[in-house]
């Protein structure tokens, strides 16, 4: 390990850079905080990760082994993450050591590698990529209600995001998906229930899940989250999250749409959730995601969401 500040990955200057003086002066700041940082809370650095986004992220090891020192610029919310992964006790989500409220910085515990899908897939197929995701979720979701600091309402968000993006051209059926997902947007702003609502993670994909260093409770999978979104739904939000980036599986399905079925039926019996809900909550997602990417700097994956979003009704069962 090295005591000297790391040097900064690209996509994090660039991404920084991108908010123009504010990202300079950030920019300029961040050797300073990372090494206050480190004396702070007795770290040895190592390096910077390099991933997508504006938030620093340096590995390094205290006192009690490998941690992760996480610093988040000035126009990003500091309180909404702490809190949640406060409360989690390192239930579904990675410890969190300590917080630098000034420094706008955390202290987390260090974790292993993202989960690795192919091999996963390659022993178990895709169900078992879905087992590690759903226990891991249900660590996650005993976080307490009063955690999540972030009111919203996610069925209105992603409504509004359909209607603030044009169908883009050359999708036969785009426009009656598009009718779907707001029919069923309206579906589940309907059905609200405080009762039903939990912590949820918000985005809880594969790219967010990251394996412990060794067994411990709360991640009973082996793995658990990182980056949680911190707002409160019911639990067939995060359910559908999983199908809704399964674009690949789907796509090459002889059946799109039984397959669709029977995994929401599959997944609803493991959790005790509703499988329709599931299913409308993962159609959503599905049709907002991809009216957004191609309407943004990645059209092709957009497309991609929105061409399995009508194979999913292009049958009368769907």
């Amino acid at each position: 390990m090295m005591s000297a500040f790391p040097v900064l990955p690209d996509g994090l200057r660039r991404s920084v850079e991108s908010h123009g003086a504010a990202g300079a002066a950030w920019l300029a700041e961040v050797p300073g905080l990372v090494m206050e940082c480190a004396e702070a809370w007795h770290v040895d650095l190592g390096y910077a990760i390099d991933r997508p986004g504006e938030v620093l992220l340096v590995r390094g090891r205290g006192r009690s082994g490998p941690v992760v020192i996480k610093i988040r610029p000035p126009w990003s919310d500091l309180a909404p993450e702490a809190s949640v992964l406060s409360a989690a006790h390192g239930r579904g989500y990675s410890h969190l050591l300590d917080v630098d409220e000034t420094r706008r910085a955390l202290l987390l515990e260090g974790l292993g590698q993202e989960l690795d899908v192919a091999a996963v897939e390659a022993r178990e197929g895709i169900a078992g990529v879905a087992d590690i995701l759903i226990k891991t979720l249900q660590q996650a979701w005993t976080v307490p209600l009063n955690a999540a600091l972030r009111s919203c309402s996610p069925a209105s968000d992603l409504k509004q995001t359909i209607l603030a993006h044009p169908a883009p051209d050359g999708i036969p059926d785009c426009g009656r998906a598009v009718e779907r997902a707001l029919a069923y947007a309206d579906q589940r702003l309907a059905d609200t229930d405080p009762v039903r609502e939990v912590v949820v993670h918000g985005d809880p994909k594969p790219a967010t899940l990251r394996s412990v260093q060794s067994p411990r409770p709360g991640a009973e999978s082996g793995y658990v989250f990182i980056e949680p979104n911190c707002f409160r739904s019911d639990r067939e939000y995060d359910l559908g999250v999983l199908l809704r980036d399964a674009n690949r599986v789907l796509l090459s399905a002889e059946d799109p749409v039984v397959f669709a079925r029977r995994w929401c039926a599959e997944v609803a019996e493991a959790t005790g959730c509703d499988a329709e809900v599931i299913w409308q909550w993962s159609y959503v997602q599905r049709v907002a995601l991809g009216l957004r990417l191609s309407n943004g700097p990645e059209p092709l994956a957009g497309r991609s969401y929105l061409q399995t979003a009508t194979a999913l009704i292009s049958r009368v069962r769907g």
